[in-house]
């Protein structure tokens, strides 16, 4: 699922993300994009910055997402505000039995 050479020095490092990427490697609905290095490749890409929340039961994972932030300046007449914007790419993971228990 990951190509080798964008893994490199980056957040699949943290116990976290190890934690998710070996939950979205086990679903095969998952897709690239919830994985840790293509939110590493978004970041170093386009400045997008990212996090991951994790449902958990005990110690397994069941389910969760990467969401993704960044800054954008807007225009309100005559004054710039910054505002931050979350995306979600695609839908949060969840294991099947997950949605009976929430």
């Amino acid at each position: 699922m990951q190509d080798e050479g964008l893994c490199g020095h980056h957040v699949k490092a943290t116990p976290r993300w190890k934690s998710w990427d070996e939950f979205v490697e086990a679903k095969s609905s998952a897709g690239f994009r919830q994985s840790s290095w293509y939110a590493y490749f978004k970041t170093i890409y386009n400045g997008w910055a990212q996090f991951n929340i994790l449902l958990r039961a005990g110690e397994d994972v069941v389910g969760g997402a990467v969401v993704f932030k960044r800054s954008v300046m807007r225009r309100f007449v005559t004054t710039m505000s910054q505002t931050v914007r979350h995306y979600l790419k695609r839908t949060p993971v969840l294991i099947r039995s997950t949605l009976s228990t929430l």
